[in-house]
């Protein structure tokens, strides 16, 4: 079996936070001439890019319109600029510019197989681009090219880049505006909702799915808004090319990130935090908290506190209570927890009440039942006894409360259909039948015995 040449791709790590924005066609093409480089290269040479290759890297369709998007990539490349950002004597400067100074392509007519020899491009980096290219010996970002080809989307590849950058610090901080503006969206997606669905969950599934790393994130806000998000970053052991760049890295001297880069990190989540409490805490103090605990822990403290003070409540010492709880992993409030507990005990007697109401409903069925039966076995004793109905009939009209319903008037069916009525005329059939009705009633004796028990019980 062959051994797979493996490509990887450095880049000093401002051109990583450079401020620019590329199509797919544009993106590839630029990765492909980045995977040319060699590590001794010393200038820039004219490199040349055939489309089979980049049909072939990217997995692409093998068709006649591919050439004519790769070369329109290409010369709108010409045109696009990086914003690269640094910092000179303390202070933030931005150095713009081109990504390439030429370009050599050839004039087809009515499209072409896209294997043809003459379907390439000779196309140069400006001579600008040196510092953030070539000979990278500190502060750079190295990776597997394989590990973006799959990747269709642009946004989806940059975050990679910048995760990447600080996958062994394992998280990366950003505001919301500083992230677009990285992306070249900053008048794009202005709804959060949008920026979020559209870029970072898309890119969270591309990354887990195509490369050696996979994030997750917290949104913080401020107010009722996201203000910045909280990526933490973490290999993806699933991705067969993670080792590919360990090993690599071990040939090379890598400082992807500066301890420099990563106090200023720190001290970006001490000024965000500050703006929150800095009536009570000074930056200071929230540094050597931070130092002390878990960031999650502080920012739960922060939050529990701010929390109690918008109710009213009264905390004499602010700054002492964020410390205190702080300390604690979880945080559970006493309000909230009774509110749970009341709300525990509200759902369980729901459940009682209607387990209840369920055996309400079944009681009453057995009953129903009984009476169907008992007027069943009355309709039979009349068949037999024609003048039982009657003898009834005039005991209904002696009894007390079913003497106040029963009204000359009316027929006897009329009267009947009355409650107290029926109920007279059952029992006095029950009187002069009682071993007959009995067995009904032993029927459904212990049935009736176990629901009334059970109702009790709740």
């Amino acid at each position: 079996m062959s051994q797979q040449i493996v490509k990887f791709v450095r880049k000093a790590n401002n051109l990583v936070e450079a401020r620019y924005k590329f199509d797919i066609w544009e993106m590839r093409l630029f990765t492909k001439m980045l995977t040319l480089i060699r590590r001794e290269d010393e200038d820039f040479k004219d490199y040349k890019i055939y489309l089979r290759d980049i049909v072939s890297d990217f997995h692409l369709a093998k068709n006649k319109e591919a050439y004519q998007l790769l070369r329109d990539g290409a010369k709108k490349l010409m045109t696009k600029t990086f914003y690269i950002p640094y910092e000179l004597n303390g202070v933030k400067r931005q150095f713009e510019t081109p990504v390439i100074s030429g370009l050599d392509s050839a004039v087809t007519e009515g499209g072409v197989s896209p294997g043809s020899d003459h379907l390439y491009l000779t196309i140069s980096f400006h001579p600008k681009m040196k510092p953030f290219l070539l000979q990278l010996k500190s502060q750079f970002t190295m990776y597997d090219v394989r590990n973006i080809l799959q990747l269709p989307s642009t946004y989806s590849i940059r975050i990679y880049e910048l995760l990447k950058q600080y996958e062994k610090i394992g998280w990366r901080l950003f505001s919301i505006e500083e992230l677009k503006s990285i992306l070249g969206i900053e008048n794009k997606y202005k709804l959060y909702g949008h920026f979020k669905n559209r870029v970072i969950l898309k890119a969270q599934k591309d990354l887990a799915e195509f490369t050696d790393i996979q994030f997750t994130f917290d949104e913080i806000k401020k107010g009722r808004g996201v203000k910045s998000l909280k990526f933490h970053i973490r290999k993806n052991k699933d991705n067969p090319f993670t080792n590919y760049a360990e090993t690599a890295a071990r040939d090379v001297e890598v400082i992807e990130i500066p301890v420099a880069e990563q106090a200023e990190t720190d001290q970006t989540i001490v000024e965000e935090l500050h703006l929150l409490v800095g009536k009570w805490l000074s930056k200071k103090a929230l540094g050597q908290l931070l130092d002390q605990h878990p960031e999650i822990q502080v920012r739960n403290a922060i939050k529990y506190t701010l929390s109690r003070i918008k109710k009213g409540d009264s905390i004499k010492n602010v700054a002492g209570h964020i410390v205190n709880m702080a300390k604690h992993e979880e945080i559970i409030d006493p309000i909230k927890k009774e509110q749970k507990k009341r709300s525990a005990k509200k759902r369980v007697a729901e459940e009682y009440q209607k387990e209840k109401e369920g055996l309400e409903k079944e009681l009453k069925k057995v009953y129903s039942k009984i009476h169907k039966e008992e007027m069943q076995l009355i309709e039979v004793l009349v068949l037999k006894h024609p003048k039982a109905k009657t003898k009834a009939m005039d005991k209904v009209k002696l009894n007390r409360l079913a003497s106040y319903s029963f009204d000359a008037d009316l027929t006897d069916e009329e009267n009947l259909k009355k409650p107290a009525v029926q109920g007279a005329y059952i029992n006095a059939f029950k009187k002069d039948h009682a071993k007959q009705f009995l067995q009904i009633d032993n029927k459904y004796e212990a049935q009736i015995k176990d629901l009334k028990r059970r109702i009790s019980r709740l």
